[in-house]
């Protein structure tokens, strides 16, 4: 059985893997994310909640069909400059990557243990690092979206890099835990739905042919 997910809980512990009663852009100011930002995550709230849901009416077609549609959109969106970057602008480029990354995956039914190659990693990690920790802190649940994107890709670079990535995802999640428990288990349910679902669908061989032709 999935947990229940609580009415109302910390604007902290939003996370786009789980349905809330307000969006991002409505808690944006409280998350300090950027509107772009904020938007994205809504995005893909709407992209998980639409597989993981046992009410969604939605056929992996049309699943497919949004996450290449939300993907393209993500492709034409300008990511700020590199060169002193703010906390909010390396929010946005982090969410921005790992939107991008989610995306293909549903899109394509990709494994999400190929979803980032040694260098897209490697980038990736760098970007979270220049974020300080107590940043991450107040925002337990988005961190553990990118986190959880990125694990199963731990393999792909240096071993001291995934375990770092794995232990921060497995203290990301024990956070959000001992605010509401059930919280923190049905967002790691969720992420483990979607892989499962990518993994059966793709079994099946049940592939959009006009996404395979863009």
């Amino acid at each position: 059985m999935d947990p229940p997910i609580p009415a109302c809980y910390s604007e902290a512990l939003k996370c786009p893997l789980l349905s809330s009663p307000t969006t991002f852009a409505q808690s944006r100011e409280t998350l300090s994310l950027s509107l772009a930002a904020a938007e994205i995550l809504d995005d893909m709230r709407f992209l998980t909640v639409s597989i993981t849901s046992q009410d969604s009416q939605s056929s992996t077609s049309k699943i497919q069909s949004t996450a290449s549609w939300l993907h393209k959109q993500l492709e034409q969106i300008p990511t700020p400059s590199t060169s002193n970057p703010s906390d909010s602008d390396l929010f946005f480029t982090i969410i921005h990557t790992t939107a991008l990354t989610y995306t293909q995956c549903i899109s394509t039914l990709s494994p999400f243990t190929n979803a980032y190659t040694s260098s897209a990693l490697h980038a990736l990690l760098s970007q979270i690092w220049l974020v300080p920790l107590a940043k991450w802190k107040e925002i337990p649940g988005i961190f553990l979206w990118v986190l959880l994107v990125a694990c199963p890709s731990a393999g792909n670079v240096d071993e001291l890099q995934g375990r770092w990535l794995k232990k921060k995802m497995a203290v990301t999640g024990m956070t959000i835990g001992m605010s509401d428990f059930g919280l923190a288990i049905a967002g790691l349910r969720a992420f483990w739905k979607v892989q499962r679902w990518v993994s059966r669908e793709r079994e099946i061989g049940v592939i959009d042919p006009v996404i395979l032709r863009e």
